[in-house]
């Protein structure tokens, strides 16, 4: 009885070590996960950086802006912990090469002596030889978790370009906001010039009916400019995750030191974009796992040696009935010969995986191609248009000024005032998005070749 219970409080302390070892990684399979763009943000939660600052107080940076909406988003934070699970499945798998035992312990009652007992048990089974199935296993889960962890880089960088757009959307709307204000101011001063002049008998009556037109439209353009400031503010604020309704002061975006001086051909960037891109790397890896289940598959055909133990014991209540021991020990060999054709459509299905990756994987690499072809001459262009708007902002100022000055002291027309009038705020807002589309192109290149990441903008931006 006494020996009973001892072996029972060894089955429950054991049982209870196991369990508490399931949220532990014994055969370290995270550690073969691609480098976590996030675990740098991950680990700093002490620091100042994941905390929400004082909006009110304080503008904020893109790298700042970024690195905020990092470490609050919680679609980066379900996608990492889905490359935590297939790393979990990951390390399930190279339980395949470990033996599995088992123990059990029972207390029976009943009538009669004989059937008063303690029964325990225990059973080893393992797995000696399989021709390399086991390791095609391995190998499709660990190729699988590369997949998923070089998808989650590219759901990051995705990320960073989304919240770097909306910043520079935001701001854009802001400063679309000033520009329509000093339209506004213009063309309220052309309408008040335009009824002064009118009251002296200098310009007809048309010119104030002109004059207030144009100031009426200036009112709708800049309503409609708040408008559109508060649009991209909730979608700024839905990516950083912070209420609807707080108002985040942001630094003027700056352009990037050097991304306008690629000076390499086309056709290098391509081929640094398919090496650096992690959206490649992860095809690359799932063209592999699925290789390796293929290989898997074939090898359901071939047999299987394996090595089983058991021992058992029966301890009777009763100090004169003897106590009963069995063990016993075999090696197994498993010859597979007829399972109703499963094996052949599995190894059937496999292949075809396989190449169906194979295909997918020359499909994204043409996207990464146009999408570097694209962003390359659309930096380039923006890049022109920009320097082409300032230009249009300078003359348009001077030509502007001078006819207002001309009108006020009555040498001018008032139609030609208002046509240079709205030419300049065509010109100013002509700049604003020329000068945010030139920034945007420059992320857009740098997502293409697989330059965009929170590290490099620390380096180019930083604090």
């Amino acid at each position: 009885m006494f020996k009973g219970f001892k072996f029972l409080i060894f089955t429950l302390v054991a049982f209870s070590f196991a369990k508490s070892s399931f949220a532990l990684d014994p055969l370290l399979a995270e550690k073969k996960t691609p480098k976590n763009p996030y675990q740098k943000i991950e680990q700093k939660k002490e620091d100042l950086d994941c905390k929400l600052p004082d909006f009110k107080k304080s503008k904020i940076n893109v790298y700042k802006v970024v690195n905020l909406a990092m470490c609050r988003s919680p679609e980066l934070k379900s996608s990492w912990y889905g490359v935590k699970q297939q790393a979990a499945a990951y390390g399930a798998s190279k339980s395949l090469y470990f033996p599995t035992v088992s123990i059990g312990a029972n207390k029976r009652y009943g009538d009669g002596d004989m059937n008063d007992n303690w029964n325990f048990g225990a059973n080893l089974d393992w797995l000696l030889f399989d021709f390399g199935k086991r390791g095609q296993n391995i190998d499709k889960q660990y190729f699988s978790m590369l997949s998923v962890g070089y998808q989650h880089s590219s759901t990051v960088t995705d990320f960073v370009y989304d919240v770097i757009k909306s910043y520079l959307n935001l701001y854009s709307a802001q400063e679309a906001v000033i520009a329509a204000d000093t339209s506004l101011k213009a063309y309220e001063k052309a309408y008040k010039i335009a009824k002064e002049k009118y009251k002296v008998g200098v310009v007809p009556k048309s010119d104030v009916y002109n004059a207030e037109t144009q100031f009426a439209q200036a009112q709708l353009t800049y309503y409609k400019a708040e408008n559109a400031v508060l649009i991209e503010r909730g979608n700024f604020n839905k990516l950083m995750n912070i209420p609807q309704g707080v108002e985040v002061k942001l630094e003027e975006p700056q352009f990037l030191k050097n991304v306008d001086e690629i000076e390499k051909s086309i056709n290098v960037l391509i081929d640094e974009a398919v090496k650096n891109r992690s959206s490649v790397a992860s095809i690359i890896a799932k063209e592999r796992a699925y290789l390796a289940q293929y290989k898997a598959a074939k090898r359901d055909f071939l047999p299987s040696v394996s090595f089983s133990a058991s021992a058992s014991r029966v301890e009777y209540d009763k100090n004169d009935i003897p106590n009963n021991d069995g063990s016993s020990i075999s090696f197994n060999v498993s010859i597979p010969i007829f399972s109703g054709f499963s094996k052949t459509y599995a190894a059937s299905q496999a292949r075809y995986a396989y190449e169906g990756a194979r295909a997918d994987r020359e499909t994204i690499e043409k996207e990464v191609a146009y999408e570097v072809w694209t962003s390359y001459h659309y930096l380039k262009n923006s890049s022109q248009n920009y320097e082409a708007s300032l230009a249009l902002v300078k003359s348009s100022k001077q030509a502007r000024d001078v006819a207002l000055g001309m009108y006020r002291n009555g040498r001018g027309d008032l139609l030609n005032l208002l046509f240079l009038e709205a030419s300049y705020s065509t010109a100013l807002n002509e700049r604003i998005t020329t000068q945010y589309e030139k920034v945007l192109a420059q992320m857009a290149l740098l997502r293409a070749i697989g330059y965009l990441n929170i590290q490099f903008l620390e380096e180019n931006i930083g604090e």
